[in-house]
Protein backbone atom coordinates (compact mmCIF):
# COMPACT_ATOMS: atom_id res chain seq x y z
CA UNK A 1 0.00 0.00 0.00
CA UNK A 2 1.47 3.56 -1.30
CA UNK A 3 0.87 6.31 1.68
CA UNK A 4 -1.03 9.57 0.77
CA UNK A 5 0.20 10.97 4.11
CA UNK A 6 -2.44 13.65 3.96
CA UNK A 7 -6.16 13.59 5.05
CA UNK A 8 -8.96 14.98 3.50
CA UNK A 9 -9.00 18.62 2.29
CA UNK A 10 -10.88 20.75 1.25
CA UNK A 11 -10.87 23.13 -2.03
CA UNK A 12 -12.67 26.49 -3.32
CA UNK A 13 -13.60 26.56 -6.79
CA UNK A 14 -15.95 29.30 -8.29
CA UNK A 15 -17.23 30.03 -4.89
CA UNK A 16 -17.90 26.24 -4.11
CA UNK A 17 -16.27 24.18 -1.89
CA UNK A 18 -15.53 20.35 -2.71
CA UNK A 19 -13.97 17.53 -0.82
CA UNK A 20 -10.84 16.07 -1.94
CA UNK A 21 -9.22 12.57 -1.12
CA UNK A 22 -7.84 9.49 -1.80
CA UNK A 23 -10.02 6.63 -2.47
CA UNK A 24 -8.22 4.15 -0.01
CA UNK A 25 -10.23 6.82 2.43
CA UNK A 26 -13.57 5.87 0.96
CA UNK A 27 -13.71 2.58 -0.92
CA UNK A 28 -17.81 3.21 -0.39
CA UNK A 29 -17.15 5.38 -3.20
CA UNK A 30 -15.75 3.14 -6.10
CA UNK A 31 -19.19 2.69 -7.95
CA UNK A 32 -19.15 6.12 -8.62
CA UNK A 33 -15.68 6.54 -9.64
CA UNK A 34 -16.43 3.85 -12.66
CA UNK A 35 -19.73 5.35 -13.39
CA UNK A 36 -17.53 8.51 -14.11
CA UNK A 37 -15.05 6.81 -16.19
CA UNK A 38 -17.52 5.39 -17.94
CA UNK A 39 -19.75 8.27 -18.54
CA UNK A 40 -16.13 10.05 -19.69
CA UNK A 41 -15.68 7.98 -22.93
CA UNK A 42 -16.58 7.42 -26.47
CA UNK A 43 -18.44 3.99 -26.33
CA UNK A 44 -15.53 2.26 -28.67
CA UNK A 45 -13.02 3.69 -25.80
CA UNK A 46 -14.40 1.18 -23.11
CA UNK A 47 -13.34 -2.08 -24.92
CA UNK A 48 -10.12 -1.92 -24.66
CA UNK A 49 -8.66 -4.86 -23.49
CA UNK A 50 -6.00 -3.79 -21.15
CA UNK A 51 -8.43 -1.53 -19.07
CA UNK A 52 -10.85 -4.74 -18.81
CA UNK A 53 -8.27 -7.17 -17.60
CA UNK A 54 -6.74 -5.19 -14.98
CA UNK A 55 -9.33 -2.09 -13.63
CA UNK A 56 -11.11 -3.61 -10.83
CA UNK A 57 -7.14 -4.61 -9.06
CA UNK A 58 -6.07 -1.08 -10.10
CA UNK A 59 -9.12 0.37 -7.54
CA UNK A 60 -8.43 -2.07 -5.45
CA UNK A 61 -4.60 -2.79 -5.21
CA UNK A 62 -4.21 1.23 -5.60
CA UNK A 63 -6.39 2.65 -3.97
CA UNK A 64 -4.38 4.87 -2.16
CA UNK A 65 -2.98 6.61 -5.48
CA UNK A 66 -6.53 7.27 -6.75
CA UNK A 67 -7.85 11.02 -6.01
CA UNK A 68 -11.63 11.93 -6.11
CA UNK A 69 -13.35 15.16 -5.49
CA UNK A 70 -17.12 15.03 -4.27
CA UNK A 71 -19.31 17.67 -2.84
CA UNK A 72 -21.25 18.38 0.10
CA UNK A 73 -24.18 15.43 -0.99
CA UNK A 74 -21.25 12.74 -0.91
CA UNK A 75 -21.74 12.49 -5.06
CA UNK A 76 -17.99 12.07 -6.33
CA UNK A 77 -17.54 14.56 -9.62
CA UNK A 78 -14.21 13.88 -10.59
CA UNK A 79 -11.87 11.21 -10.18
CA UNK A 80 -7.86 10.75 -11.28
CA UNK A 81 -6.51 7.23 -11.86
CA UNK A 82 -2.53 6.65 -12.01
CA UNK A 83 -0.17 3.50 -11.83
CA UNK A 84 3.09 2.89 -10.52
CA UNK A 85 5.78 1.60 -12.79
CA UNK A 86 8.97 0.67 -13.20
CA UNK A 87 11.42 3.48 -15.42
CA UNK A 88 15.05 4.63 -15.37
CA UNK A 89 14.11 8.03 -16.70
CA UNK A 90 15.24 7.35 -20.49
CA UNK A 91 12.84 8.30 -23.02
CA UNK A 92 13.65 5.15 -25.06
CA UNK A 93 12.81 3.16 -22.57
CA UNK A 94 9.29 4.74 -21.61
CA UNK A 95 5.99 2.12 -22.05
CA UNK A 96 4.78 2.29 -25.34
CA UNK A 97 1.61 3.92 -24.51
CA UNK A 98 -1.23 4.02 -21.91
CA UNK A 99 -2.11 0.61 -21.93
CA UNK A 100 1.86 -0.56 -21.45
CA UNK A 101 2.36 1.78 -18.59
CA UNK A 102 -1.05 -0.16 -17.10
CA UNK A 103 -0.35 -3.85 -17.73
CA UNK A 104 3.42 -3.42 -17.17
CA UNK A 105 2.51 -1.47 -13.49
CA UNK A 106 -0.26 -4.39 -12.84
CA UNK A 107 2.30 -7.44 -13.72
CA UNK A 108 4.81 -5.40 -11.48
CA UNK A 109 2.97 -5.08 -8.17
CA UNK A 110 3.16 -9.09 -7.74
CA UNK A 111 7.52 -8.23 -7.19
CA UNK A 112 9.17 -7.20 -4.70
CA UNK A 113 10.99 -4.32 -6.33
CA UNK A 114 10.36 -0.48 -5.77
CA UNK A 115 8.63 1.04 -8.57
CA UNK A 116 10.32 4.56 -9.05
CA UNK A 117 7.35 6.90 -11.30
CA UNK A 118 3.89 7.05 -11.42
CA UNK A 119 1.83 8.01 -14.43
CA UNK A 120 -1.56 9.33 -14.75
CA UNK A 121 -4.42 6.79 -16.74
CA UNK A 122 -6.97 9.56 -16.68
CA UNK A 123 -8.90 12.11 -15.50
CA UNK A 124 -12.91 12.07 -15.44
CA UNK A 125 -15.30 14.82 -14.61
CA UNK A 126 -18.37 15.06 -14.23
CA UNK A 127 -20.25 17.22 -17.40
CA UNK A 128 -21.54 19.35 -14.53
CA UNK A 129 -18.57 20.52 -13.12
CA UNK A 130 -16.52 20.53 -16.02
CA UNK A 131 -15.16 24.30 -16.29
CA UNK A 132 -14.36 24.82 -12.81
CA UNK A 133 -10.47 23.72 -12.82
CA UNK A 134 -11.06 20.25 -11.33
CA UNK A 135 -8.81 18.55 -13.74
CA UNK A 136 -5.97 20.81 -12.80
CA UNK A 137 -6.75 19.62 -9.11
CA UNK A 138 -6.27 16.28 -9.79
CA UNK A 139 -3.40 16.97 -11.58
CA UNK A 140 -1.84 18.09 -8.77
CA UNK A 141 -2.66 16.13 -6.60
CA UNK A 142 -1.49 13.14 -8.43
CA UNK A 143 2.04 15.24 -8.62
CA UNK A 144 1.33 15.86 -4.69
CA UNK A 145 1.30 11.91 -4.20
CA UNK A 146 4.28 11.55 -6.35
CA UNK A 147 6.29 13.13 -4.37
CA UNK A 148 5.11 11.77 -1.02
CA UNK A 149 5.89 8.35 -1.79
CA UNK A 150 9.65 9.53 -3.37
CA UNK A 151 8.52 8.65 -6.95
CA UNK A 152 11.61 9.61 -9.38
CA UNK A 153 9.34 11.06 -11.98
CA UNK A 154 5.42 11.75 -12.23
CA UNK A 155 4.50 11.10 -16.23
CA UNK A 156 1.28 10.99 -18.71
CA UNK A 157 0.45 9.48 -21.67
CA UNK A 158 -2.25 12.35 -22.66
CA UNK A 159 -4.51 12.30 -24.95
CA UNK A 160 -5.50 15.68 -26.73
CA UNK A 161 -8.81 16.90 -26.24
CA UNK A 162 -9.16 18.42 -29.55
CA UNK A 163 -7.25 16.17 -32.01
CA UNK A 164 -10.50 14.21 -32.58
CA UNK A 165 -11.12 17.74 -35.10
CA UNK A 166 -7.72 16.81 -36.96
CA UNK A 167 -8.00 13.04 -37.29
CA UNK A 168 -5.68 13.31 -40.52
CA UNK A 169 -3.11 15.05 -38.77
CA UNK A 170 -0.55 12.96 -37.76
CA UNK A 171 0.13 12.87 -34.09
CA UNK A 172 3.60 13.82 -34.38
CA UNK A 173 2.95 17.19 -35.86
CA UNK A 174 -0.23 17.65 -33.88
CA UNK A 175 1.47 18.21 -30.38
CA UNK A 176 4.09 20.95 -31.96
CA UNK A 177 1.22 22.96 -32.97
CA UNK A 178 1.05 26.40 -30.87
CA UNK A 179 -0.65 29.24 -30.18
CA UNK A 180 0.15 33.03 -30.95
CA UNK A 181 1.60 33.02 -27.10
CA UNK A 182 3.84 29.79 -27.36
CA UNK A 183 1.49 27.70 -25.90
CA UNK A 184 0.61 24.93 -27.07
CA UNK A 185 -2.60 24.89 -28.96
CA UNK A 186 -4.41 21.50 -27.72
CA UNK A 187 -6.03 22.30 -23.98
CA UNK A 188 -5.08 19.33 -22.71
CA UNK A 189 -1.75 19.32 -23.51
CA UNK A 190 -1.57 22.83 -22.43
CA UNK A 191 -3.23 22.34 -18.97
CA UNK A 192 -0.59 19.96 -18.14
CA UNK A 193 2.18 22.49 -19.43
CA UNK A 194 0.74 24.89 -17.36
CA UNK A 195 1.47 22.59 -14.56
CA UNK A 196 5.10 23.08 -15.45
CA UNK A 197 4.87 19.00 -17.36
CA UNK A 198 7.11 19.04 -20.74
CA UNK A 199 6.35 16.97 -23.83
CA UNK A 200 8.50 13.57 -24.18
CA UNK A 201 7.66 12.02 -27.09
CA UNK A 202 4.68 11.25 -29.23
CA UNK A 203 3.05 7.97 -28.62
CA UNK A 204 1.39 5.97 -31.77
CA UNK A 205 -0.47 3.31 -30.55
CA UNK A 206 -1.31 4.51 -26.87
CA UNK A 207 -4.17 1.98 -26.69
CA UNK A 208 -5.07 -0.42 -29.16
CA UNK A 209 -9.06 -1.32 -29.59
CA UNK A 210 -10.25 -4.38 -31.73
CA UNK A 211 -13.58 -6.08 -32.70
CA UNK A 212 -15.48 -7.37 -35.20
CA UNK A 213 -17.60 -5.08 -37.81
CA UNK A 214 -20.47 -5.83 -36.26
CA UNK A 215 -18.74 -4.50 -32.84
CA UNK A 216 -17.64 -1.83 -34.29
CA UNK A 217 -21.15 -0.68 -36.21
CA UNK A 218 -22.83 -0.94 -32.59
CA UNK A 219 -20.05 1.07 -30.58
CA UNK A 220 -19.88 3.72 -33.05
CA UNK A 221 -23.88 4.07 -34.48
CA UNK A 222 -22.46 3.83 -38.08
CA UNK A 223 -22.23 1.24 -40.97
CA UNK A 224 -18.71 0.19 -42.32
CA UNK A 225 -19.76 -1.67 -46.06
CA UNK A 226 -16.84 -2.23 -46.98
CA UNK A 227 -12.71 -2.51 -46.05
CA UNK A 228 -11.10 0.65 -45.59
CA UNK A 229 -9.94 3.30 -42.99
CA UNK A 230 -13.24 5.33 -41.31
CA UNK A 231 -13.20 8.40 -39.59
CA UNK A 232 -15.62 8.26 -36.67
CA UNK A 233 -16.59 10.14 -33.78
CA UNK A 234 -14.30 10.81 -30.75
CA UNK A 235 -11.29 8.81 -32.71
CA UNK A 236 -8.17 10.56 -33.04
CA UNK A 237 -7.02 8.85 -35.68
CA UNK A 238 -9.04 7.10 -38.58
CA UNK A 239 -9.86 3.28 -37.43
CA UNK A 240 -9.03 0.49 -40.02
CA UNK A 241 -11.69 -2.18 -40.96
CA UNK A 242 -11.43 -5.19 -43.03
CA UNK A 243 -14.70 -6.48 -43.89
CA UNK A 244 -13.65 -9.85 -45.67
CA UNK A 245 -11.83 -10.93 -41.83
CA UNK A 246 -14.52 -9.43 -39.86
CA UNK A 247 -12.31 -7.46 -38.13
CA UNK A 248 -11.64 -3.92 -37.08
CA UNK A 249 -8.99 -1.87 -35.18
CA UNK A 250 -8.07 1.43 -33.44
CA UNK A 251 -4.87 2.98 -32.12
CA UNK A 252 -5.22 5.66 -29.97
CA UNK A 253 -2.76 8.03 -30.54
CA UNK A 254 -1.10 10.05 -27.48
CA UNK A 255 1.87 12.24 -26.13
CA UNK A 256 4.10 11.64 -23.39
CA UNK A 257 4.28 14.35 -20.66
CA UNK A 258 6.29 14.41 -17.44
CA UNK A 259 5.71 16.39 -14.23
CA UNK A 260 8.79 15.65 -12.07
Amino acid sequence: MYSNKAEERVVELEQQKYKVLTLDKRLDFIEQTYELNQAAWPEFMLHDEIADTYWEELITDFSSLQVCVYDEKEKVIAVGNSIPFTWNGQIESLPAGWDQVFERGMQERKTNGKQTALSALGIAVHPDYRGQGLSQVLLQEMKKLAEKNQFQAFVAPVRPILKSKYPLTPIEKYIHWYQEDNAPFDPWIRLHWKLGAKILCPIQKSMVIKGTVNEWEEWTNMRFPETGQYIIPGALQPIKIDVEKNFGIYEDPNVWMQHI
